[in-house]
């Protein structure tokens, strides 16, 4: 299952992810032009740090863990690293 949050630009074709059995989940994030002014001025100003959403991180071969983690709170957010 691949969730995502926002519009992507592109859609990958129906074909290339039912024959893997791969899911598709999402929904828009919409963002007005204020809102993303005023954010990102406090994460450069410091003032908010969105970094500390993500409280572990997993290597890509790692990914059941990091679901796990979640689901057993042991984590807020999974941080995955698909490549150093």
């Amino acid at each position: 299952m691949i969730g995502r949050v926002g519009v992507p630009e592109t859609e990958p074709k129906a074909n290339q992810l039912f024959g893997k059995n791969i899911g598709l989940r999402g929904g828009t994030a919409p963002v007005t032009t204020y809102d993303r002014q005023v954010l990102l001025d406090a994460v450069l100003n410091g003032k908010i740090h969105p970094g500390k959403v993500f409280t572990k991180r997993f290597k890509l071969d790692e990914i059941k863990q990091a679901y796990e983690a979640m689901n057993k709170r042991q984590a807020i957010k999974s941080l995955v690293i698909v490549s150093e």
